[in-house]
């Protein structure tokens, strides 16, 4: 057997590092004179950078987008979105919410905040203008992320 370093990835793994990134919301506290270490609130998803003739999106699933919003109208000036790309990170200003379904946990993000980004390691999925084929009943998508502590307990 040959050594697991060797072995080839499946071809989704090159697929998702190319076009998904992880993002986070941020909670920093007030700080305090006598405060040592300040302890910041954190919560994260992922997302599928995907460019369509219309502009650039982010579709993560509905419960991180619900999650981030509830921290943000909770507490709007000590939060921050914001992702890595090597070793920066980027905070992410002015995201809209352009669609939502909360059934199929799927939230679509843009705005000025997706729009500008500026990637160095990661990439936008362009759609195709012209669909290859006829999209069939039994055809599937799908879209891979890691929910991390965010996952939905009942139905994992």
């Amino acid at each position: 057997m040959s050594d697991w370093k060797e072995v080839a990835r499946p071809e989704i793994l090159t697929f998702l590092r190319q076009y998904c990134i992880a993002f986070w919301c941020v909670e920093y506290p007030e700080f305090k004179e006598k405060q040592s270490e300040p302890k910041f609130e954190i919560c994260g998803g992922s997302g599928f950078l995907w460019q369509t003739e219309c502009g650039k999106f982010l579709v993560t699933a509905y419960h991180v987008w619900a999650e981030f919003r509830d921290r943000i109208l909770e507490r709007p000036d000590r939060n921050l979105i914001f992702y890595l790309d090597g070793n920066h990170a980027f905070h992410l200003l002015n995201i809209k919410l352009v669609s939502e379904g909360r059934d199929l946990d799927l939230a679509v993000l843009g705005g000025p905040g997706i729009e500008l980004l500026q990637l160095d390691e990661k990439a936008f999925f362009k759609q195709p203008v012209e669909v290859p084929a006829d999209v069939l009943e039994a055809d599937r998508l799908a879209l891979l992320g890691y929910p991390k502590v965010l996952r939905i307990s009942e139905a994992p």
